[in-house]
């Protein structure tokens, strides 16, 4: 045969990737739930002072893992992976364009990286709590290297677009 058809079935890794997408929405979910009825999206809205939207599988009637929370007063999204009750949180993405990742597993989650709306990549280093600044990767392509704990963190060295390097000594300010 010259023409093949291919079938493409909703699988749980599909879904994930729907959810994590900034395009995706839950006006689809009745078309998902038609498509894929044994496993789709499903959105509750939370009531409380927070109210926040949350995406999670749906395995039937039964719910499954959370894939993100909306907060709809501030816009804040927050991703999720794995398991239902083991679901870490791996992403926030903030209105104004801000995007933070967290590495670790449930309630240690660490943020390890926050991309800020001018092409700035900041790299952090710690444990949940302390994460201390690292590194920042400017657009321009120039990079600065911190040292210190969190909050207290002071350039040492920086690599200019051009190749200069400066080196910087002493406390922060």
């Amino acid at each position: 045969d010259r023409f093949v058809t291919v079938s493409a079935t909703l699988n749980e890794v599909i879904l994930r990737r729907y959810a994590a997408d900034r395009r995706a929405s839950a006006d689809h979910f009745p078309w998902l739930a038609r498509v894929s009825p044994a496993l789709c999206l499903s959105a509750v809205e939370g009531a409380d002072e927070q109210r926040a939207e949350t995406w999670a599988l749906r395995r039937g009637e039964e719910r499954g893992a959370d894939l993100r929370v909306r907060f709809l007063r501030s816009g804040l999204v927050r991703h999720f992976e794995g398991e239902r009750g083991a679901e870490r949180m791996v992403r926030e993405e903030y209105p104004d364009g801000e995007v933070r990742y967290f590495e670790g597993e449930q309630d240690a989650e660490r943020m390890v990286r926050m991309e800020l709306p001018d092409g700035t990549v900041l790299h952090y280093e710690g444990e949940r709590g302390v994460e201390r600044k690292v590194r920042s990767v400017r657009a321009s392509g120039s990079v600065k290297y911190y040292e210190g704990d969190k909050g207290a963190e002071r350039r040492v060295r920086a690599v200019l677009a051009n190749g200069n390097v400066q080196y910087y000594e002493g406390e922060k300010g």
